[in-house]
């Protein structure tokens, strides 16, 4: 999408799921985001989920990395985009969102009851 300022509106590409374009959206509003934190928050969100995959639970270790960045993005990606936003997509903070994936992953009921060994 082109980015325009015309008049104290702008406009900014929304990525990830589309299920979390309305939450993506309501929190570019909140940090009352231009184009330049909006595409370095969502930088910031797709190298913390590669990062995360390199240091996945076990319990995900058979999951490709497509695999993986689909079922991060789908679960999480709006409360990633919203951290990055909180730390002004500093990339420097990449560690923070890598620990909110892996423990978000470990927390998730719908991932540990189906891989849960009886």
């Amino acid at each position: 999408m082109a980015q325009i300022a015309t008049e104290g509106f702008i406009a900014v590409e929304v990525r990830g799921p589309e299920h979390h374009h309305l939450p993506i959206l309501e929190a570019f509003l909140h940090h009352r985001v231009g184009p330049g934190l909006s595409q370095n928050s969502f930088a910031l969100t797709e190298h913390a989920i590669t990062a995360a995959w390199s240091v996945r639970p076990n319990i995900l270790e058979p999951l490709t990395f497509s695999q993986f960045h689909d079922l991060v993005a789908h679960f999480h990606y709006a409360d990633l985009v919203r951290q990055a936003l909180d730390v002004d997509a500093d990339f420097d903070r990449i560690g923070e969102l890598v620990s909110t994936i892996s423990r978000a992953l470990l927390l998730d009921n719908r991932l540990r009851g189906t891989n849960r060994t009886h």
